[in-house]
C-alpha cells in the first residue's frame, strides 16, 4: 500500500466504514468487502477503531431514530433526534443509501476533525524528556505545555517527558507541589522512588524523604501504587490489588520496601504550605525534619547518635530561622546541637544521657 496517503485516505475510508457498518443497509457484500479492507493492512484496524472510538463519544448520532423510512428526496430534521430511553443505545434506523453517504460525508469530516485536532493538541503537548533542577533553599515554579505547574523545593530535581499516552514526571529528589490541568485523555503520571502516582486533574504534594516517599492531597483525587506492582485499574473502576485512592485531606506513604502505608488524614496545617515559606510537623521522625532543613541549609545538620533520627517531634519554622528551631527542639527533647566550627550541625543526646 502507497504510505503517503495514510493520513488522508485510510482515515476517509475508516470514517465512511465505522458509519456504513453501523447502518442497517449494509449488505452481506458489504460486510465483505469491509473483512477485506480490514485485513488488507494493519492500518486499517488502527485507523477504524480510532474513528469509532471518537464516532461513540457523539451519542448523539448513536441515537438517531426515524419514526418512518426516509423517502428518497426526504431532508432529516431535528425533530428526528430522540432522547436517549435507559441506558442502552438505541438502534440505528434503517437508512437509505443515500442517506448513508449523507451521513458518512457528515459524520467522517467530523471523526477526521477531531482525531486531526486531537493530533495537533497531542503533538503541540508532546515534549523530549527535560530536567528542570532547583538550587539549596531555591523554589521554583515550572509551567509545563499542558497548563499544569509544578512547583519544586530546595535541591529537587524532576525530569518531564509528554508524548500522545501520558504525561510523565519523574521526581528524583527533593519535593515538589503539583497542579495538574484536567485531560481525561492524557493521564498525568508522577514516579518518586517506590510511588507511582496517577491523576487526570489535581493538586497534590510528593515528597522524597530518607525512608519513604510521601504523598499528600490538597485538592480532586489521586490514585497511587507501588512501583514494584505499576497496577491501575480504568480511572472508572476506581482502584484493584495494592492500588490506594486518595482524595483532598488525605495522605499516605510508600516505603523504601515497596509497601504502601494505610491512608491518613492530613492533619497539620495543608499540602505544600512550604510553598509559603512554613516547613511544619507534627509528630514527624527527626530523620524527616532533618532531611528537609538540609535542602534549605548550607551548613548541613548530621546525627551524632544515630538512634535519636527516629525521635518524634513537632515543630513549625521557616527556613531562615534554623537556628530558632533547633533552640526549640533541644529545649523540648532530650537533645544537644553543636556546631563543628565549620558551619554544620551536630545533633546528640545530651552529654549526661550518652
Amino acid at each position: 500500500m502507497n504510505r503517503s496517503r495514510t493520513k488522508s485516505s485510510i482515515r476517509d475510508e475508516a470514517s465512511y466504514w465505522v458509519i456504513h457498518m453501523s447502518s442497517d443497509d449494509a449488505t452481506d457484500d458489504d460486510h465483505e468487502q469491509f473483512k477485506t479492507w480490514l485485513a488488507a493492512d494493519p492500518l486499517h484496524e488502527s485507523s477504524y477503531r480510532a474513528a469509532e472510538s471518537v464516532f461513540n463519544d457523539f451519542t448523539e448520532l448513536k441515537h438517531l431514530r426515524q419514526e418512518r423510512p426516509l423517502e428518497s428526496n426526504s431532508t432529516p430534521m431535528p425533530d428526528r433526534v430522540a432522547a436517549v430511553e435507559g441506558s442502552k443505545p438505541q438502534p440505528y434506523p434503517a437508512l437509505t443509501r443515500r442517506t448513508v453517504s449523507l451521513a458518512s460525508a457528515i459524520a467522517a469530516s467530523v471523526i477526521v476533525a477531531a482525531a486531526v485536532g486531537w493530533l495537533l493538541v497531542s503533538d503541540r503537548l508532546a515534549i523530549s524528556p527535560q530536567r528542570y533542577e532547583t538550587a539549596l533553599a531555591e523554589t521554583r515554579a515550572v509551567s509545563l505545555p499542558d497548563g499544569s505547574v509544578v512547583t519544586l523545593s530546595g535541591k529537587t530535581v524532576i525530569n518531564v517527558a509528554f508524548d500522545k499516552s501520558a504525561r510523565s514526571v519523574s521526581l528524583q529528589s527533593g519535593q515538589a507541589f503539583f497542579e495538574v490541568a484536567h485531560n481525561e485523555r492524557l493521564p498525568f503520571v508522577v514516579t518518586a522512588g517506590e510511588a507511582i502516582v496517577h491523576v487526570v486533574g489535581t493538586k497534590f504534594d510528593v515528597r522524597i524523604g530518607p525512608e519513604a516517599v510521601g504523598i499528600s492531597v490538597l485538592e480532586g483525587k489521586v490514585r497511587v501504587a507501588s512501583a514494584s506492582e505499576n497496577k491501575f485499574a480504568p480511572v472508572a473502576d476506581g482502584a484493584v490489588d495494592d492500588t490506594k485512592v486518595l482524595i483532598a485531606g488525605q495522605k499516605i506513604s510508600a516505603q523504601n520496601s515497596g509497601d504502601l502505608t494505610p491512608i491518613q488524614p492530613v492533619s497539620v496545617d495543608k499540602p505544600g504550605a512550604w510553598r509559603d515559606g512554613m516547613l511544619i510537623y507534627e509528630d514527624a521522625k527527626l530523620l524527616d525534619l532533618v532531611a528537609d532543613v538540609n535542602r534549605y541549609y548550607s551548613g548541613g545538620i548530621e546525627f551524632a547518635d544515630n538512634d535519636i533520627s527516629d525521635l518524634r517531634v513537632t515543630a513549625a519554622f521557616r527556613p531562615n530561622q534554623i537556628d530558632q528551631m533547633l533552640q526549640t527542639l533541644t529545649r523540648a527533647y532530650p537533645l544537644q546541637a553543636r556546631h563543628d566550627g565549620s558551619g554544620r550541625i551536630v545533633l546528640g543526646r545530651p552529654a549526661e544521657q550518652r
